[in-house]
């Protein structure tokens, strides 16, 4: 087994959710392993109508299952599950001899199949496809949920934000232009806690902070990423109908009181190239015959630094990161050996031109070990900037398309 393969795919998929249906025991427990090395969440069932009963219960991102099973079958259990969502991933694992079910199966919405005995290399390629796949629907479906609320929400007068679980899913123009800088990257991964002056809050993920404001009726001082000053506010949090774990929250600003703060240095994180610009030398270098190497990485252990140091001192955190990632490479910039680009907070990219020897790509490498060494941060308790990264070569044998998701998988890869 491959484990540098197996570690990827760890890090991509650790908070999927899985079921796995098949009958036969030893099949059972030898794909079982294999699932344990990859998921944490994994629910095993004999027969499809145990499988179904329990996706109803929990809804799982992917779905593995056998066709011919007691009491009901994978195909009648992959048709009811496809009623129930059938954007739901479902994987079938099929002997030669029940190829015939499979045209059954492709009108019922299922196209995801492998063939028994499993090909490991083969399976595991197929589970990364369908990780990444599920990551760039969430992806999209956020953005159209954004739109259609920015529809709705757009004429309410103060910020406002929704949130599903521990994740927001939407928040309007006002609460960006008044909370949010253009390097905050994706909104689901932001952090309530980076607004709030209260040291306690800080410390508090969005579902904490959700609970927190629920049991108290306080104000509590915000800063104004435009201004860079505190502001006070009422914040009302309102469980959304017909969602189980969704809230909206409503920050009304109640006073003008102002907090000075000191003015942070120059922001060097938008002289970064963007997402735009990677994109176009994915397009530029993908017919030429050098080889490349992609380079994803970001600061790792954000939750000791958030402990140590504040929530309010991240935004400081990650420019002082993002100054001394540009000074680290920029002798390889300058050589035109790399191009460094910024995905979002904390998340860089680097393309590297391998040519004939891996030199360059030793160079990368021994700069991403010892940065945490080499860069310290500068308010006094003289923590490294210890980064985390993953690298995988530019194969040309794939459509542009597929590479450019595999840079985003690797991106979800990363430890905080």
């Amino acid at each position: 087994m491959d484990k540098d393969t197996i570690l990827k795919l760890r890090k991509l998929c650790a908070n999927l959710k899985v079921l796995y249906v098949e009958d036969d025991e030893n099949i059972s427990k030898q794909l079982e392993r294999i699932l344990n090395k990859i998921f944490t969440n994994i629910d095993i069932q004999t027969n499809g109508k145990a499988g179904l009963i329990k996706y109803k219960k929990i809804q799982h991102d992917i779905v593995i299952t056998d066709i011919l099973m007691p009491i009901m079958n994978g195909i009648e259990m992959s048709h009811h599950i496809k009623k129930i969502n059938k954007n739901q991933m479902i994987i079938v694992t099929s002997a030669h001899s029940e190829m015939k079910y499979m045209s059954k199966l492709i009108d019922i919405g299922v196209n995801k199949f492998v063939l028994k005995p499993i090909d490991l290399m083969v399976f595991l390629e197929l589970l990364g496809k369908v990780a990444i796949r599920i990551f760039k629907d969430r992806k999209e479906n956020n953005q159209k949920n954004q739109k259609i609320k920015g529809n709705i929400f757009s004429g309410i007068n103060n910020p406002i934000v929704i949130t599903d679980k521990n994740k927001i899913k939407y928040v309007n123009d006002l609460f960006k232009k008044r909370f949010l800088k253009e390097t905050d990257g994706e909104i689901e991964d932001f952090k309530l806690r980076y607004l709030f002056k209260d040291a306690k809050m800080q410390l508090l993920n969005n579902e904490e902070i959700l609970q927190r404001i629920g049991n108290l009726n306080k104000v509590y001082e915000l800063l104004h990423m435009d201004s860079k000053i505190y502001k006070t506010y009422k914040i009302d949090v309102h469980k959304m109908e017909d969602e189980e774990d969704q809230y909206l929250i409503n920050f009304v600003n109640i006073d003008f009181v102002i907090n000075d703060l000191e003015k942070s240095s120059i922001n060097y994180i938008s002289k970064f190239k963007t997402r735009r610009d990677f994109l176009e030398k994915m397009h530029l270098i993908y017919n030429n015959k050098e080889r490349y190497e992609i380079f994803c990485f970001g600061l790792k252990n954000v939750q000791m630094y958030i402990k140590e140091c504040g929530a309010k001192q991240m935004n400081a955190i990650n420019n002082d990161i993002s100054i001394k990632v540009k000074k680290e490479f920029s002798d390889l910039v300058k050589e035109k050996k790399v191009d460094l680009y910024l995905f979002n907070t904390n998340r860089y990219i680097l393309i590297a031109n391998i040519k004939e020897n891996t030199t360059t790509k030793n160079q990368i490498e021994e700069k991403l070990k010892n940065f945490g060494t080499n860069y310290k941060c500068s308010n006094g308790n003289n923590m490294g900037y210890h980064l985390d990264y993953v690298v995988e070569p530019v194969n040309k044998e794939l459509a542009k398309k597929d590479i450019i998701d595999n840079t985003e998988a690797m991106l979800y890869m990363l430890k905080d």
